[in-house]
């Protein structure tokens, strides 16, 4: 057996039966049963905060090209994914509010799974905790995954990071979890970074500069 795949399978015992799952890191209250918290998050955006933990990463936000590097898609089902994520993103535009814009992001995740195999939905399972600590340490955003390309050796370095992270909160009290959160997540940031190769971290500066953050108004 591989070591990516002993990585996420491991990573996967600290995960539930929905889609979208995480470590005790960044998921301290479990989502109900049946639910799918991550298929809230707005389509291509940086994600919404789960209960007590970090952000989640749905199927209607993940690109394409890592959804491939994870999934060996074939191209019926990039061709289907692809037309149910760029539907998603116009319908999203298009809601009129927030609880709108979640539904939409739920049932186009919901439309992707029914198209992958088991043995897919098996490895999104696995990979999961992965996604969660990049998008929750904001090492880079979910968006720019196809700019910079991760390996499948660096996927195996983040699981490593986030199971370090499990197992360090594991003798922590909720109140501690809570407490060290941002600097955990702040370490795993830097750790992910580092990473990185050269090219990698250009591509991820002009993904940035082409889209710089916006800034909210109102209350």
């Amino acid at each position: 057996m591989n070591r990516t795949l002993r990585n996420w399978q491991m990573l996967s015992a600290f995960a539930g039966a929905a889609l979208v799952l995480g470590v005790p890191a960044l998921a301290q209250t479990a989502p109900p049963a049946g639910t799918d918290p991550a298929a809230a998050i707005v389509p291509g955006g940086q994600g919404a905060r789960q209960g007590q933990g970090g952000r989640g990463v749905s199927l209607a936000a993940l690109p394409i090209g890592t959804m491939n590097t994870l999934l060996k898609l074939t191209d019926e089902q990039k061709t289907k994914i692809t037309a149910i994520q760029d539907k998603a993103k116009t319908d999203t535009t298009a809601a009129a509010d927030r609880l709108a814009k979640m539904q939409v992001g739920q049932k186009a995740s919901e439309e992707i799974k029914a198209l992958l195999t088991p043995e897919q939905v098996k490895a999104v399972e696995e990979a999961m905790p992965v996604l969660r600590l990049i998008n929750g340490s904001r090492a880079l955003p979910i968006a720019a995954m196809d700019d910079v390309k991760l390996t499948k050796e660096q996927f195996t370095k983040i699981g490593d990071i986030a199971k370090e992270i499990a197992d360090a909160q594991k003798a922590l009290t909720p109140e501690d979890r809570r407490a060290k959160r941002r600097e955990m997540m702040a370490d795993a940031k830097t750790k992910i970074v580092a990473i990185l190769t050269t090219e990698q971290k250009d591509a991820l500066a002009r993904y940035e500069k082409a889209h710089p953050p916006v800034a909210r108004t109102g209350a």
